[in-house]
């Protein structure tokens, strides 16, 4: 009797097992399968950072030096973002105003984000460059590094999200002798996106979104 139920027990164990490996392998597929930046025209996140809004829509599509991207709508600004084979580069556009003039001194493809996200994976990119404008030396650098730290499971008012992705991210421009550092940590939903910031000790967070492809 001792054996059958020690026979039982060791069964009873090995279920739940199989059955904890197994949906932490459904976990992992639907990660895999999921989108992380859900670039569609019309897709659109309104985030709150204290008593302040932040809208982004993806305004349309559009091509730049032969690449091709999305025209995001940032607070009435127009940012310009590239997905290629998992590869999601940015357009860094730094201006410069000179006698009461705005000038564009640097324009560049920067790599922002690597897909799909695998816990511990960490890239970035750099820039560096000399710039004549106007018989004026410029030194321009950008350094950008992130690093996935986990999976976490978060509420926003938008909604509660399973499985986000949690990253921690350092960015610095550097113009002669004016830097600027921003750094902080970013949370990635499912078919979502960004759902939650941290930048420069400042919460951001979504409230409101529209996906129309997923």
């Amino acid at each position: 009797m001792k054996i059958v139920i020690k026979q039982i027990s060791l069964v009873i164990c090995f279920l739940a097992i199989l059955s904890c490996n197994c949906n932490q392998s459904s976990w992992i597929l639907y990660r895999m399968a999921s989108e992380y930046f859900p670039l569609s025209v019309g897709n659109r996140w309104v985030y709150r950072s204290g008593d302040e809004f932040k809208f982004v829509e993806v305004r349309g599509e559009t091509v730049i030096n032969g690449l091709p991207a999305f025209i995001i709508e940032d607070d009435e600004r127009h940012e310009f973002w590239s997905m290629n084979e998992g590869i999601i580069k940015k357009l860094i556009q730094k201006y410069i105003v000179i006698a009461g003039h705005e000038y564009l001194l640097k324009k560049e493809w920067v790599l922002q984000y690597h897909v799909p996200f695998l816990q511990g994976n960490v890239w970035g990119d750099y820039v560096r460059d000399t710039i004549n404008l106007l018989g004026q030396l410029f030194f321009f650098e950008y350094i950008v590094i992130r690093k996935i730290v986990g999976i976490e499971d978060i509420t926003t008012p938008a909604g509660s999200f399973i499985e986000a992705y949690k990253l921690d991210f350092f960015e610095k421009f550097t113009l002669n002798d004016e830097t600027e550092i921003y750094q902080g940590t970013e949370w990635f939903a499912p078919n979502v996106g960004l759902v939650k910031k941290i930048i420069n000790g400042e919460e951001e967070v979504l409230i409101e979104y529209k996906i129309t492809n997923k």
